[in-house]
């Protein structure tokens, strides 16, 4: 009486214990239950495709991870050679502004020598302008030549510094 006592309890007990498809929870009872009615292998069949869309995942970044480090590969190339680029227009530039300077100084010094030979061309035009009137009131034959002589040479003066003039104007 015993015997069938304890087997009673134990069917009352497990008849009342809640069947569930994770073996860790079912107890005996849902072991069996999960076993024939093929939830485990319904079970263990959504766990391989998920760990199989997992592998799948990784390999797919994996691929993305290698395409991102060529990407930015290149752009860490082009970024250097923009930076080598930018560095010789850098040095370009001042090469540059120091031409700049040089012609400027060199124009500011030829606009100096210009005035100055101007003045001399005025100076020398002042002197011919005299020159010739006195020519014109001169009375003897030995002033009249010591004149034209005066005049000849200022004229020779003259176009020495129209000349320098015109090489100044070319440089």
């Amino acid at each position: 009486m015993r015997f069938s006592f304890l087997f009673i309890s134990g069917v009352l007990l497990s008849s009342g214990c809640a069947v569930s498809d994770d073996p860790g929870e079912g107890g005996f009872i849902g072991g069996v239950y999960g076993l024939s009615s093929g939830a485990y292998d319904k079970r263990i069949e959504e766990r391989e495709q998920n760990l199989e869309t997992l592998r799948q995942i990784r390999t797919e970044s994996a691929t993305e991870q290698v395409e991102l480090q060529t990407e930015k590969q290149d752009l860490d190339s082009q970024l250097a050679e923009l930076q080598i680029a930018s560095t010789q227009l850098e040095q370009d530039i001042r090469q540059l502004s120091a031409q700049i300077d040089t012609m400027q100084a060199r124009t500011t010094r030829a606009r100096q020598k210009k005035q100055q030979l101007t003045h001399q061309q005025q100076a020398l035009q002042r002197d011919l302008t005299s020159l010739q009137s006195k020519l014109q009131r001169a009375s003897h034959d030995s002033d009249l030549s010591r004149y034209q002589a005066e005049e000849q040479r200022l004229r020779s003066e003259i176009n020495d510094l129209k000349q320098s003039l015109l090489l100044n104007d070319l440089e």
